[in-house]
């Protein structure tokens, strides 16, 4: 089998009025790229080939990364030719620091060694998880009621930030703030009778989206490689 048994197979399906198309989706760690005749699987040697060609010609590898991509490229009889569209969207996350810190405060007749604040995709109906730590693992029961009226309270002081600071941003991330021995002394110094811990940045995640133009053109690889075997 050389190019031109391929382009003769291609054209000859063409000929009976079918769509053959190239197709590939993937991203995240796992992807792949099939053959279609009128939408139905082909897995022909000359489909085969071409799958191969398209895997080449993407070079998404084993498909690691953050991202997504998928796409088709159809038979044109004419030009010998699968000519069509990758589109390609890429995550990005990205830090904001606050003009104006998010505030929360705890009375200091609680006790705790540690304190972390989980936030979970607040803006999109995501939620604040609070938790208070200490060595001995003994934690108030009305410091526990506490946090959780905190959670709600910050879920919508951190919506806020984001509709005053960040309004374009449709996608916050996932970030843990941690205050230990330190930041909870500097958290005592403003208050005489609570702590006031301030949340100082936000993060978020933006959608990059491409479109690249994709093309196998036989006829090219015919004169690259005219009558070798494939």
């Amino acid at each position: 089998m050389n190019i031109q048994d391929i382009i003769n197979w291609c054209d000859k399906h063409a000929e009976n009025g079918e769509e053959l198309a190239i197709n590939w989706e993937g991203g995240g760690d796992s992807g792949w790229v099939y053959f279609t005749i009128d939408g139905e699987s082909c897995t022909e040697p000359e489909a085969e080939y071409l799958v191969d060609k398209m895997h080449d010609e993407l070079d998404y590898g084993s498909w690691a990364g953050e991202y997504s991509a998928n796409g088709s490229a159809t038979y044109d009889p004419e030009s010998k030719s699968f000519d069509g569209v990758d589109w390609y969207s890429e995550e990005e996350y990205r830090t904001h620091e606050l003009q104006t810190p998010i505030e929360f405060t705890i009375p200091k007749k609680y006790y705790f060694e540690v304190l972390r604040v989980e936030l979970e995709n607040v803006i999109e109906e995501g939620n604040v998880t609070i938790s208070a730590n200490t060595r001995n693992g003994f934690i108030n029961e009305e410091l526990v009621a506490l946090v959780s009226d905190l959670e709600k309270s910050l879920v919508e002081k951190i919506e806020k930030a984001f509709d005053e600071e960040l309004p374009s941003v449709e996608r916050s991330g996932y970030q843990t703030v941690r205050y230990d021995e330190q930041e909870i002394e500097e958290a005592s110094a403003t208050d005489p009778d609570n702590y006031v811990f301030k949340i100082q940045e936000l993060e978020y995640i933006t959608q990059n989206d491409t479109d690249t133009a994709v093309s196998i053109s036989l006829t090219d690889l015919l004169e690259m490689l005219r009558d070798t075997e494939v």
